[in-house]
């Protein structure tokens, strides 16, 4: 067996991409063609330094196995897709929250609003698009569920959830740091109140404390899916291990 093929057959199998495989392997070559080189200086024939060079490093399932278990969650090219999926939905994020034509345009609305208000001396009225009180719109959207359109309470809700999932899946699989659930929490509320804080301050968009419960609750949920995934891969990893023990 020369040393392609053994270290072919010891990256076979993992759980990594295949340019990380193709690391690997290139790796352990080298180490080899080392190990190699010192057993020729040690008088051996090539022959006999190849096969002790294999023999010396160690049944390939052995290895496969220990290597098994070092490697990350996420290896370092597949990190690359994950970190540019990232960029990708903080750019759609800040666009859907700040930047979009429809907020721009209720924000025109809006200031209309506030100006009439104020010119016919319904100062009181300025404030009806911010709600600082937990549970009061939730509250609303049940109670007063038959004013309110299925789309409109869906996309307010769970609308609400679902944007912030990628932070508490995203950042656990690109940062080790944030690999904690008191972490993603405060990662989640700052960049709630972060755009909520923005949107009040340029107009753009009302203040709602629900609002922050419901990106909190996705975030923590999305935590919740990179625990999930991190469980089941070192279920993989040590059925693996115990396959070939």
């Amino acid at each position: 067996m020369d040393f392609e093929q053994y270290t072919s057959q010891i990256v076979q199998g993992l759980p990594c991409s295949k340019r990380e495989k193709k690391d690997m392997q290139d790796e352990l070559k080298d180490h080899l063609t080392e190990l190699h080189m010192d057993l020729i200086e040690e008088g051996c024939d090539e022959h006999t330094a190849s096969a002790m060079a294999i023999e010396r490093f160690g049944k390939p399932q052995f290895i496969r196995n220990q290597l098994c278990h070092a490697l990350p969650l996420v290896d370092k090219y597949m990190r690359k897709w994950i970190l540019a999926l990232f960029i990708l939905y903080t750019s759609l994020l800040s666009y859907v929250m700040l930047l979009s034509s429809d907020r721009w345009a209720r924000r025109a609305f809006t200031i209309e609003w506030k100006r009439k208000m104020l010119e016919y001396g319904h100062t009181q009225s300025m404030h009806l698009y911010e709600n600082t009180v937990p549970f009061h719109t939730l509250r609303d959207y049940i109670v007063n569920h038959h004013r309110y359109t299925f789309s409109t309470i869906f996309l307010n809700l769970f609308g609400n959830i679902g944007v912030f999932i990628p932070i508490g899946l995203l950042l656990p699989l690109l940062f080790p740091y944030f690999r904690s659930i008191h972490r993603i929490f405060l990662a989640s509320f700052t960049g709630c109140v972060l755009i909520e804080m923005l949107q009040y301050a340029f107009t753009l968009g009302s203040f709602d404390v629900d609002d922050l419960i419901l990106n909190l609750i996705g975030g923590m949920m999305g935590f919740g899916c990179y625990k999930v995934i991190h469980v089941l891969v070192n279920q993989y990893k040590h059925a693996k291990f115990q396959i070939h023990e």
